[in-house]
């Protein structure tokens, strides 16, 4: 579908995720970029953008509250940005590799981003599932290593649904890449903490988003 026939139709787009999400809907956040973004490009359709993220969230817990965060809104399209939680949540003390009885298990996950991918198509509402960003700005981490396995569910989910699919990690690990290149440091560059975004990093997630919108 052509950027002009999918953006002819969409007056409403929801983003489901989690604290990433929640904070992207602040000022300078990814999804109030989004939504500036749009408006700016196509002021003739006054296209509404909902945040609903909630901080914390696992799919699981977006599952649960897909009906009344989403498609009560009665969308032309959804955003589900999930994955990171399910990975991080899996770390603790007693858990250096990950795998806390806080992670959720693959086939679980898989489970839960086809049910809300399907529930969307139910309503007639077009899902763009996206992949996670990172865990720490080094593509060798073990919370990087673990969301390769869960990134490919993702992208699976959405081609066996027949929906779009927004690869953010690789542009993130790849301008993680250049930025060491050119400056020789390793600060974090993205995101503050390993997870949740700088405004350079809200800024990469929502140009890589806009692209994945309208192209």
């Amino acid at each position: 579908m052509s950027e002009r026939d999918l953006l002819l139709s969409v007056r409403r787009i929801v983003c489901l995720g989690d604290s990433i999400t929640h904070e992207g809907d602040a000022p300078g956040g990814y999804v109030t970029l989004l939504r500036e973004a749009l408006n700016a490009k196509y002021p003739q359709n006054g296209i509404e953008v909902i945040g609903a993220g909630i901080g914390g969230h696992r799919s699981s817990d977006m599952r649960l509250r897909f009906s009344r965060d989403v498609l009560a809104h009665r969308p032309d399209i959804v955003t589900i940005s999930c994955g990171i939680n399910d990975v991080w949540h899996g770390f603790d003390a007693f858990h250096p590799d990950g795998d806390g009885p806080k992670r959720v298990p693959l086939p679980e996950f898989r489970k839960n981003v086809q049910a809300m991918v399907e529930a969307a198509q139910a309503e007639r509402v077009q899902p763009i599932v996206l992949s996670t960003t990172v865990i720490e700005e080094d593509a060798n981490s073990k919370g990087n290593v673990l969301l390769r396995d869960y990134n490919a569910v993702l992208e699976h989910v959405a081609r066996f649904c027949g929906c779009r699919f927004v690869d953010l990690v690789h542009p993130f690990l790849d301008e993680i890449a250049r930025h060491r290149l050119e400056t020789g440091q390793r600060d974090l560059w993205l995101t503050r903490d390993g997870v949740h975004l700088t405004p350079r990093g809200n800024a990469l997630f929502a140009d890589v988003l806009l692209v994945g919108i309208t192209n």
